[in-house]
């Protein structure tokens, strides 16, 4: 009987140790997800920071673009526009000096 017991008490022994062992186990296993999570949500905020960082530096470059066309553009339509209405100034000068030069033909034949 004493025999029995002590066979049943390494028994109780060893079965108690593999749960603590499990139990140890299942710890270590929570806490190296735990530092994966963690070492996760690390990398995710770096991406939305990095994400958010290009978008506006995309944003910026867009808009220089935009204000360098505006003012070539600009620039143009200047340059035509002073072009046109100096045409057209010299355009009525031709037509007034015609119409003076046709008066004075039409004068000087009558």
């Amino acid at each position: 009987s004493s025999c029995f017991a002590s066979v049943s008490t390494a028994a109780a022994l060893a079965t108690s140790s593999s749960w603590a062992a499990m139990a140890d186990a299942s710890r270590e296993v929570v806490q190296k997800l735990q530092v994966a999570e963690e070492q996760a949500a690390a990398i995710i905020d770096t991406a939305k920071k990095n994400r958010v960082a290009m978008l506006r530096h995309a944003k910026d470059a867009a808009e220089d673009e935009l204000k360098a066309f505006r003012t070539e553009v600009e620039a143009k339509h200047q340059q035509e526009s002073a072009a046109k209405k100096s045409s057209d100034i010299a355009a009525d000068l031709t037509a007034a000096t015609q119409k003076e030069l046709a008066e004075v033909k039409k004068d000087y034949d009558t």
